[in-house]
């Protein structure tokens, strides 16, 4: 794995796009909706929502999965540990990919 003040391996960034690519929570939506280069306005109204606020929270759980960018907001990092800790109980994942999502969940977990 890549020094974590560079982010993850590519490998353990590829795993995880996978994962968010077929995820069908709203994360999952937002992450292939931005991938179609919608904003979040855009997203909003795709999936039938009155405001767009909660695709910056999805905007931000995904930069914490994909870039080990961990919140300072205590609310955000539960959110983003809570969903680390689903992904970890529900995902088949490389040993490597498995470390990098242990080690973001604690360092999330650390900030609430």
């Amino acid at each position: 794995m890549a020094d974590q003040s560079h982010g993850p391996a590519l490998e353990v960034v590829a795993q995880i796009e996978h994962y968010l690519s077929t995820d069908r929570s709203r994360v999952g939506d937002v992450f292939r909706l931005r991938a179609e280069g919608l904003d979040a306005d855009q997203i909003a109204v795709r999936l039938g929502v009155r405001t767009s606020r909660f695709v910056w929270n999805n905007d931000r759980l995904i930069a914490f999965l994909l870039e080990g960018d961990v919140p300072s907001a205590p609310t955000v990092a539960s959110y983003c540990a809570s969903k680390c800790a689903a992904m970890l109980r529900s995902g088949e994942w490389s040993p490597a990919t498995r470390r990098y999502l242990e080690l973001i969940r604690q360092q999330a977990a650390a900030r609430f």
